[in-house]
């Protein structure tokens, strides 16, 4: 879930430091769009896709940002623009919803690992190391 606002003008001191004052006066997308109630609705869009369906630039961009955090790196193709992103949240995809028998393994797992590492530091401390 992430917000898109786009300046015209580029990467102009202007749009830079409107995207910096914007980052001042926000937490989180919904104060975003307070923010923006002056601008031209077409400005700000916020849209909530799944991973393979993000462009590569934006995804990459958005990897970086934990949620309620501005990037203002991108701009159009033709740099004709300012995208500022902000991270919403992340959301789980629809498919991870929580598997019983995968937490069950996990579990089994994690206590499995721990029985290990018990008994390895007691063969560590039981042995007996002679130097020639």
């Amino acid at each position: 879930d992430y917000a898109v606002v786009t300046l015209p003008g580029g990467r102009s001191a202007e749009n830079l430091a409107f995207a910096a004052q914007l980052d001042l006066d926000t937490d989180g997308c919904g104060d975003l769009f307070g923010e923006m109630k002056d601008q031209p609705p077409e400005r700000l869009s916020r849209e909530t896709a799944a991973i393979g369906a993000i462009p590569n630039d934006v995804g990459l961009e958005l990897a970086k940002l934990d949620p309620g955090e501005m990037s203002t790196a991108l701009t159009s193709a033709d740099g004709s623009q300012l995208r500022v992103l902000m991270l919403c949240a992340r959301l789980p995809a629809a498919s991870d919803e929580i598997n019983r028998e995968g937490v069950r393994n996990q579990l089994r797992l994690q206590r499995l690992d721990g029985y290990g590492n018990a008994l390895l530091a007691d063969l560590k401390a039981a042995a007996t190391i002679i130097l020639p």
